[in-house]
């Protein structure tokens, strides 16, 4: 029963490496389009948006970027705080840690952006009358989506350890910078990619 369930929080004792990340990117890639042809796109580390329309080169170009990264931030972090860290098992490590996101790529199929956008609009403006089912839904989204974050959460850190071997307060303190500035950088490089080369 426990390895059953370091399976779902650490698979990377089992699996890492170049098998990993093919897994990983499978999955990733399956992701990507299940929840671009429900109009959304991931962002960053752990959003996921819904849009009017989504583009799957786009979409596609979203998730490389931060994917991208946070194995970059990964690597550079093993090679400075630690010994013998190896490339592919940061990427495979890090792509599969990816794997719970499949679950709001269908998110979009049960949602409207412009509906979305009126329910948000009226809670805001305290207008509640008639929108209880939305907002029920929308907090059973709300429910899944923490439980998703907080799995990929898990996921992440043990893929960062097991493929870095950087552990305890420090482990934790460069995780959490790394996290930081990979979203960081995934914005700012998305700002300029819009701006100058996709306008």
């Amino acid at each position: 029963m426990r390895n059953k369930l370091r399976v779902i929080y650490n698979p990377f004792v089992w699996i890492a490496g170049w098998k990993a990340f093919i897994i990983g990117a499978i999955v990733v890639s399956l992701s990507v389009v299940i929840a671009c042809y429900g109009n959304q796109y991931y962002q960053g580390t752990m959003n996921v948006r819904l849009v009017s329309k989504a583009n799957l080169g786009y979409a596609f170009l979203s998730q490389f970027v931060s994917l991208f990264y946070t194995i970059f931030l990964f690597f550079i972090a093993g090679k400075v705080y630690s010994k013998g860290v190896r490339f592919q098992d940061v990427l495979g490590t890090v792509t599969l840690a990816r794997y719970p996101y499949i679950i709001p790529a269908f998110f979009g199929y049960f949602m409207d952006f412009d509906k979305m956008n009126d329910i948000t609009m009226d809670i805001l403006s305290g207008k509640l009358d008639g929108i209880m089912s939305g907002l029920v839904f929308l907090t059973a989204i709300g429910i899944v989506m923490l439980i998703v974050v907080v799995w990929y959460i898990a996921l992440l850190w043990n893929a960062f350890r097991v493929s870095t071997d950087i552990k305890g307060g420090k482990g934790i303190a460069v995780f959490i910078i790394v996290l930081i500035l990979s979203d960081l950088l995934y914005y700012g490089s998305m700002f300029l990619i819009s701006k100058f080369i996709l306008s």
